[in-house]
């Protein structure tokens, strides 16, 4: 009774000042200082991170003093930054970006550990409280982010939700499931056999976590399918033979150089910010949608005139080599059922 009621107010304080941090979240990207790493990289060998007793409230405050910290660091000149710092932290490998509430929610898992392994009476309800935990911090992400929460002006105060906030959350998320495997070891090794059912909490909130990345990438898709409709919108008009007399080749639309733009951009935005593995996946679900909506588009043009299905051609040749240059790992190739469309084409 007394290491729950022990573990209940260290959870009470912990949960408060983390949805507190989150509340304030700008989701720009901060450095990882050394310490940091070394703690995660303790986790992935599934051991409690060494580290110096204190209090969740001391956990905190030291987070919160290294994230503010950092995350000045985007000022400073690159000769001036300290080489102690790192722009990823690696789990088994594989680098991601983090915010300052990543920073202070990997603190506090780390304390919770340290007394699950110090106290033997401790680990069963910190085996409990520490997915609630993890699962608050995904919660109130979710509404910080996705839901727009981080513009109000009580809040972060953000003019937008952009691309770079989307896949710095989703980053968030991602450093959490690839320690999850981790953090149940760990625990593991700390309870009895009786109380390791008690893990499975952590499966909940491994899927809660996937699905809220996959929300992410859903957005990705839809804010660049906005886009892409307001592009193909006059797409008609655009490949419409010239009037009698005008000379004009068929060549490559603006429409359809406005929407290689788009994925141009968006790629130089996600591809410093998600791992390799991300940003392939999400642009396969772009361009799959892409697939779609430039068929429907490209059908809904008069086909008749020889000049128009040439220009549809000139279209879906420029996409493809556009988003060649982007090096994706497409398993079914740039917009295949567009790609076919156009290749049945007759030119002459």
């Amino acid at each position: 009774a007394q290491a729950k009621a022990f573990v209940d107010v260290l959870h009470a304080e912990a949960t408060k000042k983390l949805e507190a941090t989150v509340e304030q979240e700008a989701w720009g990207q901060v450095e990882v200082p050394a310490e940091y790493q070394r703690l995660v990289d303790s986790i992935a060998a599934n051991q409690v991170p060494e580290a110096p007793p204190a209090s969740a409230a001391d956990h905190l405050s030291a987070a919160a003093a290294v994230s503010a910290a950092v995350g000045s660091a985007e000022a400073e000149p690159e000769a001036e930054r300290q080489p102690s710092r790192a722009s990823d932290i690696v789990v088994s490998g594989a680098g991601y970006k983090v915010v300052g509430s990543g920073l202070i929610l990997l603190s506090t898992v780390v304390h919770y550990l340290q007394c699950g392994a110090a106290v033997p009476a401790v680990a069963p309800p910190i085996a409990h409280v520490l997915p609630v935990l993890l699962r608050g911090y995904h919660t109130h992400a979710y509404k910080q982010v996705l839901m727009a929460g981080a513009m109000l002006p009580t809040s972060a105060g953000l003019k937008s939700i952009s691309f770079k906030h989307l896949a710095l959350s989703s980053q968030s998320l991602g450093v959490l499931l690839a320690l999850l495997p981790h953090l149940k070891a760990i625990l593991a090794a700390y309870l009895p056999e009786a109380q390791r059912h008690a893990l499975k909490e952590f499966d909940g909130v491994e899927s809660d976590l996937e699905a809220h990345q996959q929300q992410i990438f859903a957005k990705f898709v839809s804010i660049l399918e906005e886009r892409r409709r307001g592009r193909v919108k006059d797409l008609s008009a655009a490949l419409a033979p010239p009037q009698a007399g005008a000379q004009r080749q068929p060549e490559p639309s603006a429409n359809i150089k406005a929407v290689a733009a788009d994925l141009r951009a968006v790629y130089k935005t996600l591809r410093d910010l998600l791992t390799p593995q991300q940003l392939h996946k999400v642009f396969e679900l772009i361009l799959t949608a892409f697939d779609a909506g430039l068929l429907e588009a490209y059908r809904g043009v008069d086909t008749a005139p020889a000049f128009s299905r040439q220009c549809i051609v000139q279209d879906v040749q420029f996409l493809r080599k556009e988003v060649a240059r982007l090096h994706l790992s497409l398993p079914s190739g740039c917009c295949p059922n567009l790609v076919a469309f156009a290749l049945a084409l007759p030119v002459a």
